[in-house]
């Protein structure tokens, strides 16, 4: 793996830096939902459900 803000060559297994990476996706993805929010407000609503709807089934239980 390569890590472009420092410019050096990571291990594979160098945990702490993918969970960083990780985090940057889930922001750029709020992000994202964010600024379809600001566009139509209703429709973030429903793709959220739906992915939460998506996760309970694969966890096999729901929440409220």
């Amino acid at each position: 793996m390569y890590d472009p803000a420092s410019g050096v060559k990571m291990k594979r297994k160098d945990k702490r830096t993918r969970k960083i990476w990780q985090q940057g996706r889930r922001n750029k993805h709020k992000e994202l939902l964010d600024m379809l929010k600001l566009e139509n407000p209703g429709a973030t609503e429903l793709t959220l459900d739906k992915k939460r709807k998506k996760n309970e089934k694969k966890r096999g239980h729901t929440s409220i």
